[in-house]
């Protein structure tokens, strides 16, 4: 398998986080680091871009529901996004699509802000 790789793109809107490769027990450790400094930020939105993870453990699920509630509890929302079917399939096993928003994009909302009044 290819190792866990982890790139992350942040912007006033949130951060997205992509994860590429296998999301196996091995992984945990080196997804739990970023994650920590991400959580210690408090941001409103992280979204996880599942397209590139070919597996994913349970411990890997579980250290993304640890950083959902950390972030829930200080009012951060976390959604993964594009997921593939083996992936989803594994969620859904787990029944953490009744944890997670699966949405089929990673695009983060544009943030409104009010015109200057010219």
């Amino acid at each position: 398998m290819t190792p866990l790789r982890i790139d992350i793109v942040e912007s006033e809107q949130g951060i997205i986080i992509r994860l590429s490769g296998d999301g196996g027990t091995v992984a945990v450790d080196a997804l739990q680091r970023p994650l920590s400094g991400i959580q210690a930020r408090r941001p409103t939105l992280v979204v996880f871009d599942l397209a590139e993870l070919a597996t994913v453990a349970s411990l890997f699920m579980g250290a993304l529901v640890t950083f959902r509630r950390a972030l829930a509890r200080d009012g951060g929302n976390v959604k993964l996004a594009r997921p593939r079917p083996l992936v989803l399939e594994a969620f859904q096993r787990a029944r953490l699509d009744q944890v997670f928003e699966f949405t089929h994009s990673v695009e983060l909302p544009v943030v409104a802000t009010a015109a200057s009044p010219g």
